[in-house]
């Protein structure tokens, strides 16, 4: 629902995740998971606490110069207010917006899967769920959690 909605959303002009690697010397991705305990069916404590992990994110991105991020899910910077992009208008935090693994197209069931050994629990009917991040960055620079 939301392709062509937001600016972090595809279709995109380019290919992010692509060009991100290809201007990279050997690149290497730290791939995140952040497990989330909830009360039964407590969706309202699901946005701030994406919110604090795309902020840590990115604060990562920001501490280790040449890396790039990758959030998780949708951009939601503007709150409320409707993105710029249906009305063909720039970004309002270019700065600030990052595209997520799904959005470039990563298959993150598979990734948490096979790559960090957990299965991804969409909705929270375990009292817990799951959100990825990443951050790509040459290998020689990759840093340490």
């Amino acid at each position: 629902p939301r392709l062509g909605a937001l600016w972090c959303c595809p279709p995109f002009d380019g290919d992010p995740l692509g060009e991100a690697v290809a201007a990279m010397d050997n690149p290497a991705v730290l791939l995140m998971a952040f497990s989330v305990p909830l009360a039964p069916v407590d969706l309202d404590a699901l946005e701030p606490c994406r919110a604090e992990i795309d902020a840590a994110v990115r604060r990562m991105e920001a501490e280790n110069p040449g890396t790039l991020a990758f959030g998780c899910g949708g951009c939601r910077l503007c709150g409320t207010a409707p993105c710029t992009r249906p009305q063909g208008l720039p970004c309002r935090h270019p700065d600030l917006a990052r595209t997520s693994l799904e959005a470039c197209g990563i298959d993150l069931c598979t990734a948490a899967r096979e790559l960090l050994g957990i299965n991804l629990l969409w909705k929270p009917r375990d009292k817990q769920t799951t959100f990825l991040a990443a951050l790509l960055s040459p290998r020689n620079q990759l840093p340490q959690i």
